[in-house]
C-alpha cells in the first residue's frame, strides 16, 4: 500500500540467496533460500520492519550455517527477532529459540537444544574428544558481539577427554564467551570410567579461564 507511511508490502513465494544486509544496509549478511511468507512496512533504513513465517532450506544467518530453518522472524534496521516457535538445524543438532539480538549492541536469546552427536562441535569448544548426546538450554546476554553465556546441560552418553558416562548434568556460567572464556561450572556425573577408574558418581566445581580448566573440588565415590 503506497499511499500510507510507511508503506505496506507483502510477499508469498520462494526466495534464493536472499541478503538481508543487502536489502537494509548495516543489518547483518544472510542467505537465505526457501518458501516464505512476509509483510513489511518502510523501504528505507529508517522505518523498515519486517515479520515473516519461513520454511527455509541449507543456508547462513551471519556466521551461522545452518541445514534447515523454520518458523517466525522479524528484522528492522536495529534488531532481529526470533519467534519462540523457531527452529533450526545445525551440524544436526536441533535449536528451538526466541528473543532479540540488536546488531550493534546487545543480545537478549534463549535457546534450547538436542544434539545426537556432539563430534561435529569438537573443533568450536576447548575440551577434546568430544562425543555423545546431548540436551539442555543456553541464555545469551550481554552484547552482541560477545555475549554472556549461562547454559544447562544433559547428557545419556557422553564422552569429554577421557572420561565416559550414562549420566551427566552441568550447569555453566561464562562471561564473554567468546573473547575471553572464563567462567564457573557445576557438574555430576552418574557411574563413569574416568582415565580408567570405575566409579560411581563424580561431583565437581571448575573454574575456565582461556583453556585452561582449574578444578576447585571434586568428589568422586
Amino acid at each position: 500500500v503506497w499511499s500510507v507511511k510507511p508503506e505496506r508490502w507483502e510477499y508469498t513465494g520462494r526466495v534464493h540467496g536472499f541478503d538481508l544486509d543487502r536489502f537494509a544496509a548495516e543489518t547483518i549478511p544472510t542467505y537465505l533460500s526457501g518458501l516464505v511468507e512476509v509483510n513489511g512496512a518502510g523501504v528505507t533504513n529508517s522505518d523498515l520492519r519486517i515479520r515473516a513465517k519461513v520454511n527455509l532450506e541449507p543456508g547462513q544467518i551471519d556466521d551461522i550455517r545452518f541445514e534447515s530453518a523454520a518458523g517466525s522472524l522479524g528484522a528492522t534496521v536495529d534488531s532481529l527477532w526470533i519467534g519462540e516457535d523457531f527452529t533450526m538445524s545445525v551440524n544436526g543438532a536441533s535449536l528451538v529459540g526466541g528473543g532479540t539480538v540488536a546488531f550493534s549492541d546487545s543480545i537478549d536469546l534463549f535457546v534450547t537444544f538436542d544434539t545426537p552427536d556432539l563430534r561435529p562441535f569438537d573443533r568450536l569448544v576447548f575440551i577434546d574428544s568430544l562425543a555423545g548426546r546431548m540436551d539442555g538450554y543456553a541464555y545469551l546476554s550481554g552484547m552482541a558481539e560477545d555475549p554472556d553465556l549461562s547454559a544447562f546441560v544433559n547428557s545419556d552418553s557422553l564422552r569429554l577427554f577421557d572420561l565416559r558416562t550414562n549420566e551427566f548434568e552441568a550447569r555453566v556460567f561464562i562471561p564473554h564467551f567468546l573473547s575471553n572464556p572464563s567462567g564457573q561450572v557445576d557438574a555430576r556425573w552418574g557411574e563413569s570410567s574416568t582415565w580408567g577408574i570405575l566409579t560411581d558418581s563424580i561431583e565437581l566445581h571448575a573454574t575456565l579461564s582461556g583453556r585452561r580448566i582449574d578444578i576447585d573440588w571434586a568428589r568422586w565415590y
